[in-house]
């Protein structure tokens, strides 16, 4: 990691944090603490890694969302429970630019914050910092 470009440092982060995230998951679904293994284990297989190109990533991230909001459709109202970058809502953690160039990844995760819209994707990577 000494040598990784910041974008792939950044990506190591945020792959981590969202594995450790989405252990969380069962708990909120089920209510319990106790954890089964193998759906865990089939869990953290549907979440990106290591993969062959950003689009392996991308599939992964957008079957990984799709079932999120299929699944918050299921929780209770008034569980203090959010979802955060569905339906164009910003992330929280969408990478800052610092007057870079964006790259064809990164654009990808501002256009799928923004809902699919170009326009806001390129607004939102804007007000962080990405030239174009």
């Amino acid at each position: 990691m000494k040598d990784a470009t910041p974008q792939t440092r950044a990506y190591v982060t945020a792959v981590n944090s969202l594995r450790e995230s989405s252990m969380g998951l069962q708990k909120v679904l089920t209510g319990s603490a106790r954890s089964n293994e193998t759906q865990l284990s089939a869990l953290l297989n549907t979440l990106p890694g290591v993969e062959p190109d950003s689009g392996s990533v991308q599939q992964k991230l957008g079957a990984f969302t799709q079932n999120l909001g299929i699944l918050a459709k299921g929780l209770p109202r008034g569980t203090c429970v959010e979802m955060q970058g569905f339906g164009g809502q910003q992330p929280t953690q969408l990478p800052k630019g610092n007057g870079q160039q964006i790259d064809q990844a990164t654009a990808q995760s501002y256009l799928q914050a923004a809902g699919g819209d170009p326009t806001k994707a390129r607004q939102l990577a804007g007000q962080n910092g990405w030239k174009f």
